[in-house]
């Protein structure tokens, strides 16, 4: 279920409309505390522009059983002479914090169709590769192989968080107590399909 979650996350971040220089890195701290491992991730084509395929290849472990989780996301963008600006959490997008065991039935129901259709994408990709779908999560190994999600129209997310380049953390914690049991940090680039002379200018990564 916690791949489940961070998969579709990944899948919607990634798929916003426009070119993805994307780049990944584990970001826990005490790797003794650490339930959850990301280990690869992948995506193309690049650029990607929604409606259209997006290419996935995830690999990750649970280290450790899970019985119930939340799932934190800290987005920011990028500002001038590197200052950072965080995105607020507007209707399910942004820096939001979920019950990660009630997640993907949120999107699920979710009344925008864009969100039902990755979900349900989703869904049927972790049934593929035999994951755990429900808490508690057992210890496993989650190997997702170039998998194909047909992206549909974003709409209102897209213009949610906007044209910029972006850091997002999300932090895996035990609700209550607030311990960590993992940490991905994800930079990715968005904004519509770029075309033209000066295609790029002002888009450098800080």
């Amino acid at each position: 279920m916690y791949a489940y979650s961070l998969l579709i996350f990944i899948t919607v971040i990634v798929s916003a409309y426009g070119t993805i220089p994307f780049k990944w890195r584990d970001c826990s701290i005490d790797k003794s505390a650490q339930a959850i491992q990301v280990t690869s991730i992948t995506a193309g084509p690049v650029p990607l522009v929604a409606p259209g395929p997006l290419h996935l290849t995830f690999s990750g472990k649970v280290l450790k059983p899970i019985p119930i989780f939340m799932i934190e996301f800290d987005m920011k963008r990028h500002g001038f002479l590197g200052t950072r600006i965080t995105v607020p959490c507007v209707n399910g997008v942004g820096s939001c914090v979920f019950d990660g065991c009630s997640f993907v039935d949120s999107l699920l129901n979710s009344t925008r169709t864009s969100a039902q259709s990755v979900a349900q994408q989703a869904l049927k990709m972790i049934e593929s590769v035999n994951a755990t779908l429900k808490c508690p999560i057992p210890v496993e190994n989650i190997n997702v192989q170039d998998y194909t999600i047909n992206v549909p129209d974003l709409g209102p997310i897209a213009h949610v968080i906007g044209d910029g380049d972006y850091t997002v953390i999300v932090r895996t914690k035990v609700p209550g107590t607030g311990a960590l049991l993992g940490c991905l940090s994800l930079d990715v680039s968005l904004g519509k399909q770029c075309t033209g002379l000066f295609c790029g200018i002002g888009r450098k990564r800080k």
